[in-house]
């Protein structure tokens, strides 16, 4: 139940920030990053970005999205 609650929270708080932007870009899981870090622990932080990188690859995995924007977020070139 806890583990339930969990990936509730982590998804419904990146929707809350996703739906104050026009598109998804990597512009979203910054700003919700940075809102997750006033009230979190970095490991908690981490687990949570876990959660909704997952989330947005299943998302993109089932062609809802085009690109998931955590993904650039990690590409070293950027």
């Amino acid at each position: 139940m806890k583990s339930r609650a969990c990936y509730r929270q982590s998804l419904h708080g990146f929707q809350d920030v996703a739906e104050h932007h026009c598109e998804l870009g990597q512009d979203v899981p910054v700003a919700w990053l940075l809102v997750s870090a006033e009230c979190r622990a970095a490991t908690t932080l981490l687990h949570r970005a876990r959660i909704v990188d997952r989330f947005l690859n299943h998302l993109l995995k089932t062609e809802v999205i085009d690109r998931n924007p955590v993904t650039t977020l990690r590409d070293p070139r950027r």
